[in-house]
């Protein structure tokens, strides 16, 4: 429950400037749960999550989980997983379908909050809540050639320090003596990414 929303960006004496602003800011607080909670209002998480105004308290907006690896969709290829940190984290790397393969709505899905570019890497979970929507850990610059290649990796709640967690639960890294392995992992599926993209272009070209 959010209450006095007092704060400039909420109350101004334009009130169709308020009222847009507020509007902006409930779709990007929509968005943001949409991805921070998506395995558990999505897949069959089995979790309901709704917005809405006090005085429209009948009439919800329902949230829908985004999912950033569209498991929904049969193009997408699902690598084969491997564990870490004393198989204690599971990596499960997936290569997202060329976009000619899905649809237009599915395209803007994968877009999510920020842009295909800065959503591609490791998406590291905690008890499955997002905690980072896409990263490389600074092993490599994001490129647009590995647009589809995203990695989930699923911490329990117990390695909090290992993966050095700070308390705002947004910060992550991995363990030293892991990140050899998590750099294999990342070429392979960077390497399936572009090799993928190149086939594409070729048959284009042709």
């Amino acid at each position: 429950l959010w209450e006095n929303l007092n704060d400039e960006m909420f109350v101004s004496a334009n009130s169709e400037k308020t009222a847009l602003n507020f509007k902006t800011i409930i779709a990007q607080a929509r968005k943001y749960l949409e991805m921070t909670f998506h395995r558990f209002i999505g897949l069959g998480g089995g979790l309901n999550i709704h917005i809405t105004r006090f005085d429209q308290f009948d009439n919800p907006i329902k949230l829908k989980g985004w999912d950033p690896f569209l498991q929904s969709s049969s193009y997408t290829k699902k690598l084969s997983q491997e564990k870490v940190d004393n198989s204690n984290v599971l990596i499960t790397p997936f290569i997202l379908p060329y976009h000619t393969k899905i649809s237009q709505r599915e395209n803007e899905l994968l877009d999510g909050m920020y842009g295909q570019l800065n959503h591609q890497g490791f998406y590291v979970y905690r008890n499955k809540r997002l905690i980072i929507p896409g990263t490389w850990f600074n092993y490599l610059t994001k490129h647009n050639q590995y647009n589809t290649a995203r990695i989930m990796v699923d911490l329990p709640n117990n390695r909090d320090r290992e993966w050095m967690l700070d308390i705002s639960k947004s910060e992550v890294k991995p363990p030293a003596a892991d990140e050899p392995k998590m750099k294999s992992i990342m070429r392979n599926t960077c390497a399936e990414s572009k090799k993928m993209l190149t086939f594409k272009g070729k048959a284009r070209q042709r």
